[in-house]
């Protein structure tokens, strides 16, 4: 006896339905991991876009700071005169048209700024994050090309620490030989509270770094230390509700040990930068040189290594290069003419790196322009300016500005020969030495002002100590040596220069 037709029929209609329940399931699990993948392959996409934009801004600005001489020639004509080492100003406030080109001037001489990534300026088109937006780009104060800081060499050093999400742990900048020195962002997608709509032009944001970057623990990426030379701190993390900026940044190392001391032509610099320096104070005045300016420095940031800073003090034959004469000039009278406004309270006219006195340095003056007159001073972007914490000087006792030695008599002493003048390694006799101290050795610290006032931490072996011997009654007054790294130009009685006398 066969069943009912219509309970076979019921049966089937079961197993339809279970079917199309499956159906409908395996289809739903198949759009959750399609839509799961796609926003997988969304965000890698993103995080993609935007790793390679900051990589591209970082090595653009590395290449920027290298070549900064060649992109800034000066004169007419055009002369490649200033150093390497100096980045752009962020972009933080362009008129509409303008936007991607570095401001001309930005905050205060050793402040550290933020701004968009000026990506105009570096040649770039405008560099975006996975999220669209333009990057932005924060500087050491130290390192800006405008206003420039007083020194800018291998021992300059950065104004970042990079620190985790706690606000605390230390990622970069522990020491102050690691602190980077410039920090690129990318803000990614807004977060509550930040307003991108204000803006206009090609980024179409405004110029407030608090719209695009974030704060995490006690720290804000957007707002930097206002201070000169200070230390700003930015935060990196994994991005949570509050926070998603990501950032790249930029160690001394990167400009100074991989990419300035790299350039064929910085040795060459420096040696033109020393001989050029002894040919200056060797023109000082007939048979006389000027006296030192002393080693230790006042601290008054951002000031401190400004040249007016370096002038000469009466009676000292040791110490650093003097940028001012005043002193020397009112010892004695056997000096140029030019040098006779340094008998005013002014000392505009007692500079001794001037054209009427020696104007083959101007190259390593940086060119300033001659409308200012022949008491016009090097410009702040000179190789002089930049490099003179590494140039020492010592003037021998028989060669001072108010030394009563006769020609007949030079580097004479009663019964102890040679002992008013100065010898390397014994030989001479010499009226001066100018010094150009080498790269910081083992041992050697020049990070604050203290570790900066130390001829020990410049000079080495001997000619550390002779430097700090200012009294011709010491055995040990004038003896230099082939030392270390130290270069030496010797002046010689007849004022003339022995550039034989340098490390063999």
């Amino acid at each position: 006896m066969h069943p009912p037709q219509h309970r076979f029929s019921r049966t089937r209609q079961r197993g339809a339905a279970l079917l199309l329940m499956l159906v409908i399931m395996v289809m739903g699990i198949a759009a959750v991991l399609v839509n799961s993948l796609s926003a997988s392959a969304v965000k890698n996409a993103r995080q993609e876009t935007t790793s390679a934009a900051l990589a591209q801004a970082k090595e653009a600005l590395i290449s920027y700071a290298i070549t900064y001489p060649e992109r800034h020639p000066k004169g007419t004509p055009e002369r490649i005169v200033f150093v390497p080492g100096h980045l752009p100003c962020p972009d933080a406030s362009s008129a509409l048209g303008n936007e991607g080109d570095e401001d001309p001037n930005c905050g205060g001489k050793g402040v550290t700024v933020v701004g968009y990534l000026p990506w105009k300026t570096l040649g770039l088109p405008p560099l975006r994050d996975g999220w669209g937006n333009c990057l932005w780009y924060a500087v050491s104060g130290s390192f800006k090309a405008n206003p420039k800081t007083d020194l800018l060499n291998w021992d300059s050093l950065g104004q970042f620490q990079i620190v985790g999400a706690d606000g605390n742990t230390m990622i970069a900048g522990n020491t102050a030989e690691s602190r980077p020195v410039a920090v690129i962002f990318s803000p990614g997608q807004p977060l509550t509270g930040q307003d991108r709509t204000g803006g206009i032009g090609e980024c179409g944001g405004d110029y407030d770094p608090a719209h695009f970057l974030d704060s995490i623990a006690t720290i804000s990426n957007a707002a930097m230390n206002s201070a000169a030379d200070e230390i700003s701190v930015v935060a990196v993390a994994e991005p949570v509700a509050s926070y998603n900026d990501r950032l790249l940044w930029i160690s001394r190392d990167h400009i100074l040990t991989r990419g300035i001391e790299k350039r064929s032509d910085l040795n060459i610099s420096l040696q033109n930068l020393l001989q050029k320096t002894a040919e200056c104070i060797a023109t000082y005045g007939n048979n006389r040189l000027p006296w030192a300016a002393p080693i230790a420095l006042a601290d008054a940031a951002p000031d401190t290594y400004q040249n007016d800073k370096f002038n000469d003090s009466a009676n000292l034959l040791t110490g650093r290069i003097p940028f001012h004469l005043r002193s020397s000039y009112l010892a004695t009278s056997s000096v140029l003419p030019s040098f006779s406004s340094c008998t005013s309270s002014s000392s505009t006219g007692c500079r001794l790196f001037r054209p009427d006195n020696c104007p083959d340095f101007l190259a390593m003056a940086g060119y300033p322009t001659t409308t200012d007159g022949v008491t016009y001073k090097d410009s702040p972007d000179g190789w002089f300016e930049k490099w003179k914490d590494h140039l020492f000087y010592a003037v021998a006792e028989d060669f001072e500005p108010n030394s009563t030695a006769v020609a007949t008599d030079l580097c004479n002493s009663p019964g102890t020969p040679g002992r008013k003048c100065l010898y390397v390694d014994g030989s001479g006799p010499y009226a001066g030495i100018v010094i150009f101290v080498g790269s910081r050795q083992t041992g050697q610290m020049r990070t604050t002002l203290n570790d900066r006032n130390s001829a020990e931490n410049y000079l080495e072996g001997i000619n550390a100590a002779a430097i700090n011997i200012n009294a011709p009654s010491n055995s040990q007054f004038g003896q230099f040596a082939h030392a270390g790294n130290d270069w030496l130009v010797c002046i010689k009685t007849d004022l003339t220069l022995d550039m034989s006398c340098s490390s063999p």
